[in-house]
């Protein structure tokens, strides 16, 4: 019984990260982290408490409950239904109570669920805690929730600790029901019960106090498989609050995925269109508007504006993270709501300002979308971004197995890392937002030659604040309120542009202070 219970969970622990991971980014920004994994973790534990208490218990015991019943039903049916009478009243009380023990539970669950939210924030942020003295707030903080789950806890614990006698009284109500009318037949020595106004037959033939003694010994034997199971239930409505929060992420269904037919996008060498584009984010304010733009293949492409402009989201629309609500995006003239998303990212590598490395070696971080790379392909990928000589100065090399989310490392050296890993994808498309600008200087310098080499031949789009990385771009795009402004390169919209003229001074007194 253990082994299939251990199977079962492994099978749903699994199918519940396989669901999580096809799901949208919009799930993921919407959820928190930390809310996906107190579900992965707490409330499969509750779920777990719960079959283990089903499998171990809803076999057994009802067999002991119907053989008790069907020895009683046979020594007398009539005192044996007449004592049936409470269990409607039984049945009813222990689902309501379930009932109450399964949103009661439910809101213990939410109460961990914002603990979690609360370590993890915390963790996170230690640095700004610390530096801004918080570590009181946080203490507050933590102390407020946690003071909140020990009251849901508690009503849990009572209410479970209340339905167990008022289920022990109704069972034993039950039997006493049939002990108390048939020691009424022995000592009357008859088969009727006298109510007044009509007599009850309770017997075929006069009883014998051994008769009477067995026939409760059986319904005693009923009442406790039946108690136990009216525990099981109080149980299992645990673990079904459980299975609530876990279920209502499994049954999430991605918005963006593969029509039933998406052909398989052959690799980009023609045309990126931005026809009409228009997005919002959960059907807030529009983000993109009526977005058109041209970008011919192995063209390098600077997107500028202001913060909040638009941006990323163009770029996480062509990385097909979210479907555009108006208009279309093709590559080389396929629509990319047509396409197999697979065959899209894989000819598109990506840096991002904030570096994901990942608790491993620096050489399997590199291969990350290309495991079956070699060490040469990966060291040949880390030369071409300057990142060979770093790693090879470290104990391990490439063997070297850099902490969680490589905080070791310096941002030069996770972008570097990181820049590598899309070099060894050898993708049609680059895609780098703000990859330089969390670097010192002298990183800097060398990331924009290592970009400005590799992205020879190839369609890349830049996000940037950098005067130095604009000065390679074929074009720049400026954007502002979810509009393209203007198209031009670097010296034209400074002629053209005033908004241009003024983000350039800003950055230029960025970059001199």
């Amino acid at each position: 019984m253990a082994d299939v219970m251990q199977l079962t969970l492994f099978d749903i622990r699994n199918h519940f990260f396989r669901r999580t991971l096809a799901l949208d980014l919009s799930n993921f920004s919407d959820q928190g982290s930390s809310e996906l994994i107190a579900r992965f973790t707490n409330d499969m534990d509750s779920f777990a408490q719960g079959l283990n208490t089903l499998l171990s218990k809803v076999i057994r015991e009802p067999l002991r409950a119907i053989s008790c019943l069907s020895i009683a039903l046979w020594l007398n049916w009539r005192l044996t239904c007449l004592a049936l009478v409470l269990v409607p009243v039984s049945a009813m009380t222990a689902n309501r109570a379930g009932q109450i023990m399964k949103r009661a539970v439910r809101r213990s669950l939410e109460s961990m669920s914002n603990i979690y939210k609360i370590l993890q924030e915390t963790f996170q942020g230690i640095v700004v805690v610390k530096a801004f003295t918080m570590e009181r707030r946080e203490r507050r903080r933590f102390f407020l929730e946690t003071k909140s789950l020990y009251k849901k806890s508690v009503r849990v614990a009572t209410i479970d600790a209340l339905s167990d006698p008022v289920l022990e009284m109704l069972a034993l109500s039950t039997v006493s029901i049939a002990l108390l009318a048939g020691s009424y037949l022995v000592l009357n020595g008859t088969i009727f019960l006298d109510l007044g106004l009509f007599k009850l037959q309770l017997a075929s033939q006069r009883m014998a106090i051994e008769d009477l003694l067995y026939l409760y010994a059986t319904l005693a034997g009923i009442s406790d498989p039946v108690r136990k199971l009216a525990n099981v239930h109080s149980r299992i409505q645990r673990a079904a609050a459980a299975a609530d929060r876990i279920c209502s992420l499994m049954d999430r269904q991605p918005q963006v995925a593969d029509k039933p037919k998406a052909a398989r996008l052959p690799r980009h060498y023609k045309t990126i269109e931005f026809d009409q584009v228009g997005f919002s984010y959960n059907g807030r304010d529009p983000i993109l508007r009526g977005v058109n733009l041209s970008v011919k293949h192995g063209e390098t492409v600077a997107l500028v504006g202001p913060n909040g402009c638009g941006k990323s989201t163009m770029m996480s629309l062509l990385s097909r993270f979210w479907d555009v609500e108006s208009g279309a995006i093709r590559i080389d003239g396929h629509d990319l709501r047509d396409v197999q998303i697979r065959s899209l990212r894989s000819q598109i590598g990506m840096v991002i300002q904030e570096t994901i490395l990942f608790e491993d070696t620096i050489a399997n971080n590199i291969a990350y979308g290309n495991r079956h790379a070699n060490r040469d392909a990966i060291i040949t990928a880390a030369k071409r971004s300057y990142a060979h000589q770093f790693i090879s100065a470290m104990p391990d090399g490439y063997d070297t197995v850099i902490g969680e989310r490589g905080l070791g490392l310096s941002g030069g050296q996770r972008q570097r890392i990181a820049l590598a890993r899309a070099m060894l994808l050898d993708p049609a498309i680059l895609i780098l937002d703000e990859a330089t600008s969390a670097v010192d200087i002298q990183d800097e310098a060398l990331i924009r030659k290592a970009i400005e080499e590799f992205s020879r031949n190839r369609t890349t789009f830049l996000i940037t604040h950098s005067l130095g990385s604009l000065q390679f771009a074929d074009r720049i795009v400026l954007i502002n309120a979810g509009r393209i402004e203007s198209v031009g390169t670097d010296s034209e919209l400074r002629r053209s542009s005033p908004l241009y003229r003024r983000l350039h001074e800003i950055h230029f007194q960025r970059e001199s202070a």
